[in-house]
């Protein structure tokens, strides 16, 4: 199931995730300093993965992953 979503990705959109998948913690400050970008280039990369539900960003500051495992997925999966 989640090869499809991942072959639907854009190359930014893969970049972002394991970004996130790769720091500790979610902390967007430290996800944008993993991907050398600042908030306004990150903020709609963030907006999309919110949107189709494969990342939470309830918490202010911080994103965690939505679906269960999607997070390893991705470590084992970018390239």
């Amino acid at each position: 199931m989640y090869d499809k979503i991942w072959a639907e990705l854009s190359q930014k959109d893969r970049g972002g995730l394991y970004a996130i998948a790769s720091t500790t913690g979610g902390k967007i400050f430290d996800i944008r300093k993993y991907l050398d970008m600042e908030t306004n280039e990150f903020n709609p990369y963030r907006k999309r993965l919110i949107n189709k539900g494969l990342i939470q960003g309830d918490r202010r500051g911080y994103v965690f992953f939505q679906l269960p495992y999607f997070e390893d997925y991705v470590l084992d999966t970018y390239v």
